[in-house]
């Protein structure tokens, strides 16, 4: 992946292109189906969450595929761009960074749940219902659905040191911290007594 410690053209292409990939805005396409813009409703997160609950159901499962897909691609293109075992984990995370802060959207972005459902689809598709069942517990017990998010995706590294290594651990690390800095608000929201089981 390196030469003298410096990421080769094809890590930097396959990072590069997984970020525009995710900045690709479904929401705000999904929407203008709709007519509506989903910044400019519920809680102005373009994320097919925002979508489901405030433009129609429909639009939120359209906006849902079109993220997973981002995912998905992301990885399969990072797969095909180089033979270096991280860079599709590298790609991953920029997926996931494109999504939460997109280049389309001055930077504003969703939360990188269902982008995150699209990586993993390729990398490692037994990770989804092991977070999921993390999740599904946390929720149980917090009686919130956005925290259990937030705190069961902290599962996923120890997953990914499990089954590939540390190095993928690591990813991983910041892979979910990208997730955890969008809810954050829904972590202070839950602390304030707030409680959201949708």
């Amino acid at each position: 992946m390196t030469i003298e410690g410096l990421p080769n053209l094809s890590t930097i292409n396959a990072i590069f292109w997984a970020y525009v990939l995710g900045s690709v805005p479904s929401g705000f396409l999904v929407g203008m189906l709709w007519q509506k813009d989903p910044r400019a409703v519920g809680s102005g997160n373009p994320g097919s969450a925002n979508v489901f609950r405030f433009i129609s159901p429909l639009a939120g499962v359209l906006n849902f595929l079109l993220d997973v897909g981002k995912g998905y691609l992301a990885v399969l293109l990072a797969c095909a761009m180089s033979k270096e075992s991280l860079v599709p984990f590298l790609a991953a995370v920029a997926v996931v960074a494109g999504h939460n802060w997109m280049l389309f959207l001055k930077f504003r972005g969703g939360k990188g749940l269902a982008t995150s459902v699209g990586a993993l689809s390729y990398l490692s598709p037994a990770a989804i219902p092991a977070v999921i069942a993390v999740m599904a517990i946390l929720i149980l017990l917090l009686r919130d659905s956005n925290t259990a998010a937030a705190v069961g995706i902290l599962s996923l590294p120890f997953y990914l040191l499990y089954v590939f290594g540390w190095a993928q651990f690591f990813a991983g690390v910041f892979w979910v911290a990208l997730i955890v800095i969008k809810f954050w608000p829904d972590l202070q929201a839950y602390r304030s007594g707030r409680r959201c089981l949708f």
